[in-house]
């Protein structure tokens, strides 16, 4: 097993002299928009919106038929189970398995203590290449250094980037082995920390270790991490070293763009299709990134805080961000139970605060979630939340809302997303689309492995403005 740090070539030291002059790299301008040299800029090829401090679901919370949710009672044992707030580390480490849409031989990571009460301390972090399971292809696990040392204290209410990483894996050669791996981001938090910002729903397994167990990182064995999440924790960013002029898509929306009902580990998100298409059509000089969240809404306080509140964050400070497609509302309309005026307000404000910093923005219609027999008693959504998503009230906001999505001028280009998906005889959602794709009936609002691949082909690439 072999642990080592590179030292950063003269781009990488030319990039630290230039934005490590203080302690804490934040999300300012050179966490977002500082270019290095020769002719390559940051840009982003992973992102996770987080959504708050971590709580174990609660009895009544919502949890989709097949849905793969492993007990963390037994990683985070302080937790108090099923109960606000939610469980601590302690003293253990951490392996998130993340994809990167395109790759370089020059990365960065950045941990988020955005929702974070008190100062996080990562003893130490490291970046591999994953094998199988929690295992690491010996050889390949470099440090992770942050202004020079190997760790860190990140304050409550803030995030970081890391110092530039230099993979010795990667090579014009063994790129084409690299293209759909996952890179495994190791990191050890020490001492007791019962606030971690989070994203729920990865729709991907990463591996957490024993409490107690101290700094693994160094570990490649994936022995040392016998416990499984499917939440991605503290990491909300890897960036890579880019060609300048690369463009980044940002998928910004709610549970259909994160992927409820896709195939776990699948990687079938419908970003992730439109990424498949994309790389076909420009190589690595596109990449796709999501920043969805399962239960997010527009203007409500649902799940995590609303677009337009985590707007500046979760797109606007996205590395290299150029296009940004938008598909949210339902939530507003569904379990927030609002009326489409507020909604439409919150487009507006969306679309006015993208365009002015030059980004392209892209709606997508709202799909349907209409059930068709009305018949709330066996609905997987429940007999409350239910008729909340599948009801026709709901349904006509939504239709009210695709309405205003059309014929507006505030966007540069529409999508529509309904109309791949919709059924015409039943106004609700193709039934071909509606089985979850992990197993179980689905619940007519989440489309599924096919219905997610139709809403990507769905796309006219020339909306995204890539060719300027």
């Amino acid at each position: 097993m072999r642990h080592f740090n590179v030292p950063p070539t003269g781009r990488a030291r030319a990039f630290r002299r230039l934005c490590f002059g203080t302690t804490l790299l934040l999300s300012g301008f050179c966490a977002v928009n500082a270019q290095a040299q020769d002719g390559k800029a940051w840009a982003a090829t992973w992102t996770a919106s987080q959504q708050g401090v971590f709580a174990e679901p609660a009895p009544t919370t919502v949890v989709p038929v097949g849905d793969f949710r492993p007990e963390v009672f037994f990683p985070q044992p302080n937790a108090i189970r099923f109960a606000l707030p939610g469980g601590k580390a302690t003293d253990q480490t951490f392996r998130m398995m993340v994809r990167p849409d395109i790759w370089s031989d020059t990365v960065r990571i950045r941990f988020s203590n955005v929702f974070g009460t008190e100062p996080l301390v990562i003893g130490s972090a490291a970046v591999g290449l994953q094998e199988y399971s929690a295992h690491l292809v010996s050889g390949t696990s470099v440090g992770v250094m942050f202004d020079g040392k190997p760790s860190v204290t990140i304050a409550p209410g803030e995030r970081l980037f890391s110092d530039p990483v230099a993979l010795p894996f990667h090579s014009e050669a063994a790129l084409p082995l690299l293209r759909g791996r996952n890179l495994a981001v190791s990191f050890a938090v020490t001492g007791t920390n019962g606030s971690l910002s989070y994203h729920d729903s990865a729709e991907a397994t990463s591996y957490i270790s024993l409490p107690g167990s101290g700094d693994v990182v160094a570990n490649d064995s994936g022995a040392v991490f016998p416990f499984t999440t499917t939440s991605w924790f503290i990491l909300d960013a890897v960036d890579v070293m880019a060609p300048e002029g690369t463009k980044v898509v940002v998928a910004f929306g709610d549970s259909i763009a994160d992927g409820t009902l896709s195939t776990h580990n699948g990687n079938d998100r419908w970003p992730d299709f439109l990424s498949h298409r994309l790389d076909e059509k420009y190589g690595d000089r596109v990449s796709v990134v999501t920043q969805a969240m399962s239960g997010n809404a527009v203007v409500s306080e649902a799940i995590g805080e609303p677009a337009i509140k985590r707007l500046q964050r979760d797109v606007l400070e996205v590395s290299g961000v150029t296009t940004v497609i938008l598909m949210e509302g339902v939530n507003d309309i569904g379990s927030a139970q609002n009326e489409p005026e507020p909604v439409i307000e919150g487009y507006k404000e969306i679309a006015t605060r993208l365009k002015a910093a030059g980004i392209t923005v892209i709606a997508g219609t709202l799909t349907p979630g209409l059930r068709p027999d009305q018949d709330f008693s066996k609905a997987t959504l429940g007999s409350v939340f239910g008729p909340f998503y599948g009801g026709t009230q709901t349904d006509a906001y939504r239709k009210q809302l695709n309405e205003f999505i059309r014929s507006s001028a505030i966007f540069d280009g529409v999508i529509d997303f309904e109309a791949a998906v919709l059924d015409p005889a039943t106004g609700a959602m193709m039934e071909v689309f509606t089985p979850n794709s992990d197993g179980g009936p689905g619940d007519w609002l989440h489309p599924n492995r096919i219905g997610l691949q139709a809403m990507g082909a769905a796309i006219d690439l020339s909306l995204l403005n890539l060719d300027k």
